[in-house]
């Protein structure tokens, strides 16, 4: 049975909007050419058609084996833009993997980036709503009860079109706790079928020494 809790939060999450618009999650940065283009490309589903979230406007999470290691705004400068200058950093570049980014402007019919507005009436209760949104998907809280998909926006799938000419996928350890394991299955499952993604494929394996990893194989 549902607590009353349950049914409050259930209620709040069915009637409250969300300010964010369109998002992506775990996208792989070596699957974007950052230093030959001005692209950050996504789909709506696996064999759609490429659209183009550069200058998207939001909010932006860095991570380290599926673990939050840094959160960013981009409002003077695109997601694309801010992305972009973290990944070529020589501080910060080595240290994240992994980026999932929430976009405030959305998508048009003909999957366009909406133009920027200025002065947008946004009330409390909306505002609550979406700060909590984003905490939930970051952070991905061990008790809370409901998974955040962000209501009337477009979640988008990570394309590979404008991967740079010999960019890899390394096998690596992942240090990362259930919820998170739970998290990289629906992004394999929502790609392809058999454990292939982006047109590689993935195993998994078990070093007795260095813990769980994926093997990622053209």
């Amino acid at each position: 049975m549902r607590t009353e809790i349950e049914e409050v939060e259930r209620e709040e999450s069915s009637n409250t909007p969300i300010l964010i618009k369109s998002y992506g999650e775990f996208w792989n940065p070596d699957l974007v050419d950052w230093k030959n283009s001005r692209n950050l490309l996504g789909r709506r589903t696996r064999m759609g058609r490429n659209i183009n979230v550069y200058d998207e406007l939001g909010v932006y999470v860095l991570y380290s084996d599926y673990t939050p290691v840094y959160v960013g705004k981009a409002f003077s400068s695109s997601i694309g833009g801010r992305i972009k200058g973290h990944r070529q950093s020589s501080r910060k570049g080595p240290r994240w993997d992994r980026f999932s980014w929430f976009g405030v402007l959305g998508l048009d019919s003909k999957d366009r980036l909406k133009k920027s507005k200025h002065g947008l009436r946004v009330t409390t209760e909306e505002l609550v709503a979406t700060l909590e949104a984003l905490l939930i998907v970051a952070i991905d809280p061990r008790l809370n009860q409901r998974r955040e998909k962000f209501r009337n926006a477009d979640r988008l799938l990570q394309s590979d079109s404008d991967k740079a000419p010999g960019a890899e996928c390394h096998r690596r350890p992942l240090c990362c706790d259930f919820p998170s394991l739970t998290r990289l299955a629906e992004e394999i499952s929502e790609h392809e079928p058999a454990s292939k993604v982006m047109g590689f494929q993935l195993s998994l394996s078990i070093d007795t020494d260095a813990g769980l990893f994926v093997n990622i194989a053209p």
